[in-house]
């Protein structure tokens, strides 16, 4: 309609008691039930709240809208864009104008969770995660208050705290921290208090999700066994999760978000522990169900994970056999990061140059492939990605042991067991130490 972005933020608000106004609570409310389950019902509402804002004045649930609207751009367009990162701007822009303080958790979580992460480095986007987490639960338990912004919010804390939105920046905070090479053991802490403060709150929903997330860094770790499953670490089923029952409850409820999270954690899992042909499975399965629902307006850190790993999976698939059809997919993998490497290199330059490693050790372009293997190894520790440091590490020692260079080999290995370590991923600690027994190097 011709509106700017600065002639948005300077609108006069809505009155408080005004029809308009009451309907942005009712829309804002109904918008969030939807959010996963009814995804194009989601976009009708955000847009209608855009309309009204833009009609009739901004309000609180103003910022939600602005921010859901970047959301639903980024998925509309197949691949992140400026406009909706400006959105995402304007929306954090008008909370601050505001000083829409019960909108924060809601407006972090879209925004962080699911926007910035494309253009800021996901160290400082997981950390906003985690503050608009202590904003809601400052709005909905201020008896907890030991900082000055838990007074702040004292006064409407018990009636208008939002909870769904603290808990949902806590899950995504979780995903995004396995996925950045976030301590292990830091996060296993953390998410053992928050399913207690999840089940508290009864928080069901996330609760599945952070179980499962717990369950992944339990076997990563190495810790305990898993339950009927001859300690297999790629399996999501232990003392915390039980992978078969989520599955059946996403089928079920016809969550698909569930379904995808658990695919992808298995997916993640078999390639990390070479089990290639299982991930490929995963792979498969998981793409298949994103395929038959191509209205899915969600993008988060999930897409990067699965991107990324579904060319390490092709790359090492078409290495093997099968060289055409998976060769496609890794190529398909790498245009994405290219594109996301261009908006935000932090984040995404390492994984390109890991798939591009990968690439020309299918082609045979050894050369290539140890040039490419070094630089990601060293964009990796230059971007504190700690894992992918590790894994680029350990993938330079598998071509080093087919090119016959058994000595460089084994300093690849040394320095993957070594970041393994710092990360506390103790089962890939020894997962490394019995390659290099085998090897006998």
């Amino acid at each position: 309609e011709g509106t700017t972005f600065d002639a948005i933020l300077a609108k006069d608000a809505m009155p408080p008691r005004s029809t308009q106004r009451t309907t942005m609570r009712f829309l804002g409310q109904v918008s969030s039930k939807v959010y996963v389950t009814d995804q194009h019902l989601f976009a009708l509402l955000i847009f209608r709240m855009v309309r009204l804002t833009l009609s009739d004045g901004v309000c609180d649930e103003s910022c939600g809208a602005f921010a859901s609207l970047g959301v639903i751009l980024n998925r509309v367009n197949d691949h992140p864009g400026r406009n909706a990162y400006r959105f995402g701007k304007l929306a954090l822009a008008l909370t601050q104008r505001l000083n829409a303080r019960r909108i924060v958790p809601n407006v972090y979580m879209l925004v962080y969770g699911s926007l910035n992460i494309f253009f800021e480095p996901l160290q400082a986007v997981t950390d906003k995660l985690l503050e608009g987490y202590d904003v809601g639960l400052q709005l909905f338990e201020p008896l907890q208050a030991v900082t000055d912004k838990l007074l702040e919010g004292y006064d409407v804390g018990l009636l208008t705290g939002d909870v769904d939105s603290a808990m949902s920046c806590l899950t995504f905070r979780f995903g995004l921290c396995i996925q950045n090479g976030h301590k292990l053991q830091a996060l296993l802490d953390e998410m053992k208090v928050a399913v207690v403060t999840m089940n508290q709150y009864g928080q069901r929903f996330q609760l599945v999700f952070t179980r499962l997330l717990l369950q992944c860094t339990v076997n990563l770790m190495g810790l305990g066994q898993a339950k009927g499953n001859d300690q297999d670490p790629t399996v999501l089923t232990g003392d915390v999760s039980n992978e078969e029952e989520a599955l059946t409850t996403g089928r079920k409820q016809q969550n698909v978000t569930l379904q995808l999270v658990v695919m992808l954690y298995r997916m993640w899992l078999a390639y990390y522990f070479r089990r290639y042909r299982q991930a490929a499975e995963w792979a498969i399965t998981r793409r298949n169900l994103t395929n038959e629902r191509p209205g899915m307006l969600l993008r988060s850190g999930g897409i990067v994970h699965e991107t990324l790993y579904t060319g390490l999976i092709a790359a090492e698939i078409a290495r093997t056999g099968d060289s055409d059809e998976w060769r496609a997919v890794l190529i398909e993998s790498m245009e994405s990061l290219r594109r996301w490497a261009d908006l935000t290199p932090w984040n995404y330059s390492h994984k390109l140059l890991l798939l591009t490693a990968e690439l020309a050790r299918v082609d045979g372009e050894d050369e290539r492939a140890a040039d490419a293997y070094d630089e990601a190894i060293a964009t990796a520790k230059r971007h504190r990605f700690v894992h992918e440091q590790a894994l680029a590490c350990e993938r330079a020692a598998m071509f080093s042991i087919e090119r016959g260079n058994r000595i460089t080999a084994k300093t690849y290995f040394e320095e993957a067991k070594a970041l393994y370590a710092e990360w506390g991923a103790h089962a890939k600690v020894v997962d490394v130490m019995d390659q290099v027994s085998q090897l006998g190097i």
